[in-house]
């Protein structure tokens, strides 16, 4: 389907019709579509050379989902969750329109069985140049995927509303790749000037000129971890067609231990962590424009803006969590050991607070050592018995080691003091 407008007059005297240059994004009607409402998919999986889409798959035609759920879906290719092939046509013209999709847990083969090969479009993959559309829709990437989570090849408009995301999991960065370019042929595959009709017959080949090109653009948001030696409590998003980036932070606070990058960081032996302060700004010198090397990044998905490539993808860095440490009482906290501690998850036998100082709900400080004991472990009789022994051990090393202070001895201050004490009584 073509909205076309007024070329002009060609110089016989022709009146021609072109695509206007804000329609440049290739569109189809659709005789045959498909909708799904509120179907789960869960734990499918493509398996095999090549295999794709491991919970659906669409070639052609139109489809709205509403309120679908892809989870824990996988494929040895591409499209862990969802795929828009082109199969063995020339070109593929899947239209996709999603509202109130949930994406999360999907994943590539290739993250699952292999630790040193990448995949595209863990939760989508599209070779459509027809539009997709996501209204409220959530995409979530898995932790340790290298995958892409949500790609277009050589596809066409993509409209993001203001309420969808792409979420990566903490410690993650979201990198953007992208590319916008001519569609090959103008405008239109095995299109000519003289199927253009004109009042007076065909549009003169001089008149060429008066076609736009038709775009395509290629995208993929991939979440990449922090590397090693530097953290990150934030996790980078693209909300609404907006990049949203993290700071990795690279000074390691004292006490704790950032060897591993992403949002692992680890507190060592006998420190306690905490939420220092709040790291970054909102600047426009660290906004992100969405550009790589080449400067040709950028301006490929809309927001709420509505037409494809209208918007740029401009993002803001947020202000990020830092952590510090501090030392804790001997027991109290983590001790050496061959794994250590989340930064956040420092306290060592039932403790819990501030400095790990109190015991968790149900249990009680240990009287001898620093360790918490399970309430139905404590019987009164026991403390009261102990208790009452430490009390008497404590008279006796007072008698036995002070010396007399001369006119007394120390036992007989305190027979004295109980003869006053009993005598009060009885007055």
């Amino acid at each position: 389907m073509l909205d076309c407008a007024d070329c002009g007059t060609g110089e016989d005297g022709s009146t021609c019709q072109f695509i206007p240059v804000n329609e440049t994004w290739r569109r189809w009607d659709h005789g045959v579509s498909v909708a799904l409402d509120r179907v789960t998919f869960v734990g499918n999986a493509a398996e095999g050379p090549g295999a794709s889409g491991g919970a659906v798959a669409l070639t052609n035609g139109g489809a709205r989902f509403s309120l679908v759920t892809f989870a824990g879906n996988r494929a040895s290719a591409v499209g862990g969750a969802l795929l828009l092939s082109r199969s063995h046509y020339a070109v593929a013209t899947a239209e996709l329109t999603l509202e109130g999709c949930d994406f999360s847990r999907n994943a590539i083969a290739a993250d699952v069985y292999s630790t040193d090969s990448t995949g595209s479009g863990s939760d989508l993959f599209s070779e459509s140049s027809a539009k997709l559309t996501m209204r409220n829709s959530t995409f979530r990437a898995a932790a340790a995927s290298r995958a892409t989570v949500f790609e277009v090849s050589a596809g066409g408009e993509v409209h993001w509303s203001p309420d969808s995301v792409v979420h990566c999991h903490a410690g993650h960065q979201l990198d953007v790749l992208a590319e916008v370019v001519p569609y090959p042929t103008t405008p239109l595959p095995d299109w000519d000037n003289a199927l253009c009709k004109s009042d007076v017959g065909p549009c003169p080949t001089a008149l060429e000129s008066c076609w736009p090109p038709m775009l395509q653009q290629t995208v993929a948001y991939k979440c990449s971890a922090c590397p090693p030696a530097t953290y990150s409590l934030g996790a980078g998003a693209l909300v609404g067609g907006a990049v949203h980036r993290i700071s990795c932070l690279g000074d390691c606070p004292y006490g704790g231990d950032c060897s591993a990058g992403s949002d692992e960081l680890k507190a060592r032996s006998g420190f306690f962590g905490f939420i220092k302060s709040l790291h970054g700004h909102n600047d426009d010198d660290d906004v992100d424009d969405g550009k790589g090397d080449d400067g040709k990044m950028g301006n490929v998905v809309s927001g709420s803006g509505g037409g494809g490539g209208g918007d740029d993808v401009h993002g803001s860095i947020a202000a990020e969590q830092e952590v510090g440490f501090v030392a804790c009482p001997r027991g109290y906290c983590c001790d050496d050991g061959e794994e250590l501690c989340p930064w956040d998850a420092t306290c060592a036998g039932h403790r819990t607070g501030l400095l790990c100082g109190q015991c968790s709900d149900d249990y009680s400080a240990s009287l001898f050592g620093s360790g918490c004991v399970a309430n139905n472990l404590c019987d009164a009789w026991r403390s009261v018995a102990t208790l009452e022994l430490a009390k008497a051990l404590a008279y006796a090393a007072l008698f036995y080691f002070v010396p007399s202070a001369g006119f007394a001895s120390p036992f007989a201050l305190v027979v004295f003091h109980m003869q006053v004490r009993c005598g009060s009584n009885h007055t």
